[in-house]
């Protein structure tokens, strides 16, 4: 246990994952701009791989990036925690519509779709046309 602990140094630090994944998210977002579709999925694997790795240095350091749940009576429901200003009802958003795809589609068809046609979201349709999810940017 010892000789691993002092191997933990060669590691980057959380800091320096943290950097690593703004950059290549920056990375990613360039490629998306250019419609280098092929250049922004391999940025997004290495941020897949970066995400997985910061996880599991903040649960190694305590500060786990898990959501937390806030029980429904410890905040009104018509204000933000943050500000304490009164906040929209998600009835006043006004989402674009979202793209269809099928559930055999690539990943990658499905992002050069939300590129090119500006889209926030596509419903992911089954064989039989229910839906298995939902694709998002």
């Amino acid at each position: 246990v010892d000789k691993m602990e002092s191997l933990r140094s060669n590691l980057p630090s959380l800091q320096e994952l943290e950097a690593s994944l703004r950059e290549e998210k920056a990375a990613m977002d360039k490629a998306i701009a250019r419609k280098n579709f092929s250049k922004a999925d391999s940025h997004h694997s290495r941020i897949e791989v970066l995400e997985a790795q910061l996880d599991i240095e903040r649960r190694h350091n305590g500060k786990s990036n898990e959501p937390q749940l806030i029980p429904r009576n410890s905040i009104s429901d018509t204000q933000t925690v943050a500000t304490g200003k009164r906040a929209a009802p998600v009835s006043k958003l006004r989402p674009r519509k979202p793209l269809i795809c099928n559930s055999y589609d690539s990943v990658l068809s499905v992002a050069q779709l939300l590129a090119t046609k500006r889209g926030d979201a596509a419903i992911v349709l089954g064989a039989n046309g229910d839906i298995e999810g939902i694709f998002t940017d």
